[in-house]
């Protein structure tokens, strides 16, 4: 008769990460997409001119990159999270090189922005925070112990939420300067942003379908929905009242970035603990 032990119980049940380790990872790839989205907006000539609108977000961008490392950090100083943090060396170089093109943009940050070092100091911007945030996907998609058939859609579901992330937060920077400065979104601008946050949260709801994720039922599957709802749904939603009520901007993005972190860090939980570490080892008695 086949008793399947203890040990081997505690081996096949799903082990959630340090939440050190999960927020770190999430506002280090905030930062990453604020800065991808910052240069593209700027490489494409379609960003408010000025220099403090591009000063601020690369400065936001920054403290949200260094919170993330630091908790990563205080998750390595513990023995028992280190192996969870695996890659995070090449991670943090990756996210240091992401950081070279914040001198030249502060540096060359001033009227229409339509220089040409600027636009490519912005695309080496945007480049090097793609880079950082694909490498940075894959440590998730690895801690999460996703199978080799279901890594892509993984990789790529993380690096959507991250955009997705990004977006918010550069979009709550915009909102509060319109608000300072008596501004309003065109209609052009503010069916983009409905129509770019839309595609991301229908792209991350396709991706997380594929790479399977935590099962429907259960008290997992009531986490991942209220996540997912929480992460990729309600913000897209706050995001069109605060361009439909202007009045309304600065509070619905702010509850907005508010609910995608909180959403976007219950689904990477939940993902880094949804698989057993190694198959349950079977016990054979006399």
């Amino acid at each position: 008769m086949a008793i399947p032990s203890v040990d081997a119980d505690r081996a096949s049940a799903p082990s959630r990460p340090s939440p050190l380790l999960v927020a770190g990872r999430l506002l280090a790839d905030a930062g990453l997409g604020l800065w991808l989205w910052l240069g593209l907006a700027l490489n494409l000539g379609f960003y408010p001119t000025g220099r403090s609108v591009v000063l601020v977000p690369l400065a936001v961008g920054l403290v949200l990159l260094l919170a993330g490392w630091l908790l990563l950090a205080g998750g390595l100083l513990r023995p028992a999270l280190r192996s969870r943090a695996g890659g995070s060396g090449r991670a943090a170089l990756l996210a240091l090189l992401a950081c070279l093109p914040l001198v030249p943009l502060a540096a060359l940050a001033h009227g229409a922005h339509d220089e040409p070092s600027m636009r490519l100091a912005a695309l080496a911007l945007a480049l090097l925070a793609l880079l950082a945030l694909l490498h940075s996907a894959r440590l998730t998609a690895a801690a999460a112990g996703t199978h080799a058939r279901a890594g892509q859609p993984a990789v790529l579901a993380a690096v959507a939420a991250a955009a997705e992330a990004g977006a918010l937060w550069l979009w709550l920077f915009l909102a509060l300067r319109a608000r300072g400065e008596g501004l309003a979104v065109d209609p052009g601008r503010r069916s983009g942003w409905l129509l770019g946050l839309a595609m991301l949260a229908v792209l991350a709801l396709w991706l997380e379908r594929r790479r399977g994720g935590v099962a429907a039922g259960g008290e997992p599957g009531r986490r991942w929905q209220a996540g997912f709802l929480a992460g990729h749904i309600l913000p897209v939603l706050l995001v069109g009242i605060g361009l439909c009520v202007p009045a309304t901007a600065v509070p619905a993005a702010v509850l907005a970035v508010l609910l995608a972190m909180a959403g976007l860090f219950i689904l990477r939980w939940l993902c880094c603990g949804a698989a057993p570490l190694r198959q349950p080892a079977v016990r054979r008695g006399r």
